[in-house]
């Protein structure tokens, strides 16, 4: 009996180690699912890991930070949130689309740049802030500005917005509040 007892404390140590250890792990990769800050680190396209601080494209749980001029060059991108430092331009080209699940503060500038016939989307499912000194500008007539989020959202511009933005559109029952003045086409 006594060996029993002893054989059956060792096997209930042995499995407090093993699942502690399995804690550990899991845990480490729950911790590598959450949202993790990547940074542009030189001017380049979206699409080269050698834009990026961590050497790779950002994913769909990334914020993203700004640093340097970035050119969207990849269509069908999505990105937890998105954050334009001063005097850096974020150029959104042609028919390529992005949606921010979270949200964006503008402090340089964003620009769609889209004279073709298909349409450049640029979805955003937080509230959108244009700061003080940023402008926001549309250089074609075929982009869409979209506001898609589940909970009220707000559109603040504090900043430039250098044209009349063609297609404004609120899909959000929730609604959308407008804290300015802006001109829709």
């Amino acid at each position: 009996m006594k060996k029993l007892n002893k054989l059956n404390r060792k096997n209930s140590l042995k499995i407090a180690i093993f699942a502690s250890y399995l804690f550990v792990i899991i845990g480490f990769f729950s911790i590598n699912a959450n949202s993790t800050t990547i940074s542009s680190k030189s001017d380049g396209n979206w699409s080269s890991s050698f834009s990026w601080n961590l050497g790779r494209i950002p994913t769909s749980t990334d914020d993203v930070i700004i640093n340097n001029n970035v050119n969207v060059d990849v269509d069908g991108i999505i990105i937890a949130s998105l954050t334009i430092n001063s005097f850096k331009i974020f150029t959104l080209n042609l028919t390529n689309d992005i949606t921010i699940n979270g949200n964006v503060i503008n402090n340089g500038m964003i620009l769609l740049n889209n004279s073709s016939v298909n349409q450049t989307i640029f979805t955003v499912k937080g509230n959108f802030t244009n700061n003080s000194g940023a402008t926001f500008s549309e250089t074609g007539y075929n982009e869409k500005f979209v506001f898609a989020g589940s909970t009220a959202q707000t559109f603040t511009n504090n900043g430039t917005i250098t044209s009349t933005m063609y297609d404004l559109t609120l899909n959000n029952s929730a609604g959308l509040t407008i804290l300015s003045n802006i001109v829709v086409g």
